[in-house]
C-alpha cells in the first residue's frame, strides 16, 4: 500500500522526432485483494494479465501495479473498436450477396462468361468475403486475442485470425499472377 500511487501516473513517454508525448492517467483504484496481494483497477486499455508469466504479456513500463497493455491496444478507445467491427461486419455482409450477384450474372450470360478473369476474380473475391463473414460471427476476444493482453501470433498456429490472414494473401496473390 506505501506504492500505491496517489497522483497522476506517467505510463509512458514517447519521442518523436523532437517532441515528446507523454501518456499519462489519474490516480487507479484498488479493485481487490486476492493471494495476499492488492490488485490495482487499471486504467481504459490495459488490463491484469490472465497469464502473467507469459513473455509476450507488455506490461506499463516501471509499473509496480502490473497492469499491462490490453489485446484491445489503448490506441483507440472501445467505442472506436466497436464502430470499427460494425463497419467491417456490415462491409462483409453487405459483399457476400453482391459478389454472389455479379458471379451469378456472369455465368448466366454467354457473352460474359468467356470473360474468366472476371469470373476468377469474383470466385476468389466470393471466398474471402465468405471468410470475413464467417470471422464476423466470432467474438473480438476470440477472434484476435490468445489472451486478456496478449494478441494472436502466428506461434497460436491455426487460429481463425491466422487462417484469414493466410486466405487473404493468398487469394490476393492468386489474383495477382492471375492478371
Amino acid at each position: 500500500i506505501s506504492n500505491y500511487p496517489n497522483s497522476t501516473q506517467t505510463i509512458i513517454t514517447l519521442t518523436l522526432e523532437g517532441f515528446d508525448v507523454t501518456l499519462t492517467t489519474e490516480p487507479n483504484e484498488l479493485e481487490g485483494s486476492y493471494d495476499h496481494r492488492y490488485v490495482p483497477k487499471c486504467p481504459t486499455g490495459f488490463v491484469i494479465p490472465d497469464d502473467p508469466d507469459n513473455s509476450l504479456v507488455t506490461y506499463v513500463p516501471d509499473s509496480t501495479l502490473a497492469c499491462a497493455v490490453s489485446c484491445k491496444l489503448p490506441a483507440f478507445t472501445i467505442s472506436e473498436y466497436d464502430n470499427f467491427i460494425k463497419v467491417s461486419n456490415v462491409g462483409s455482409n453487405v459483399g457476400l450477396p453482391l459478389v454472389v450477384l455479379v458471379l451469378i450474372i456472369w455465368l448466366i450470360d454467354e457473352t460474359r462468361r468467356k470473360q474468366y478473369l472476371v469470373i476468377i476474380f469474383n470466385s476468389l473475391a466470393l471466398v474471402l468475403t465468405i471468410q470475413c463473414v464467417y470471422m464476423s460471427s466470432i467474438p473480438f476476444e476470440k477472434r484476435f486475442c490468445s489472451s486478456n493482453a496478449v494478441p494472436i501470433t502466428y506461434r497460436d498456429g491455426l487460429e481463425g485470425c491466422n487462417v484469414q490472414a493466410f486466405f487473404i494473401l493468398y487469394f490476393i496473390l492468386a489474383e495477382a499472377i492471375t492478371w
